[in-house]
């Protein structure tokens, strides 16, 4: 793996940490993007991005990890939110 995509990933990490909240058991690719896009300087790789790579690169990562809430077998997903339940397999 690259050193970019290392990083990438760390900022995806820290976003993810900063937009799950504890009293749910679920985290959506809204959500993430939105502290990515709220925080620039904290993101420095990823806020310079375009949507569509920015959304690409957290389905990937969180697909990676987690079960999606709502499998679907056919047609487009409309919304992309992963059960983290206590979070097992987040590296902060």
């Amino acid at each position: 793996m690259t050193v970019r995509k290392d990083n990438e990933r760390k900022e995806i990490d820290l976003a993810f940490s900063r937009a799950y909240e504890p009293k749910n058991t679920m985290v959506s690719r809204q959500a993430i993007e939105g502290e990515i896009t709220s925080y620039p300087s904290l993101y420095p790789l990823l806020s310079r991005q375009s949507s569509r790579y920015l959304r690409y690169v957290i389905t990937m990562e969180m697909n990676a990890r987690y079960p999606l809430w709502n499998e679907k077998k056919a047609g487009k997903r409309s919304t992309w939110v992963w059960f983290v339940g206590d979070r097992p397999g987040v590296v902060v």
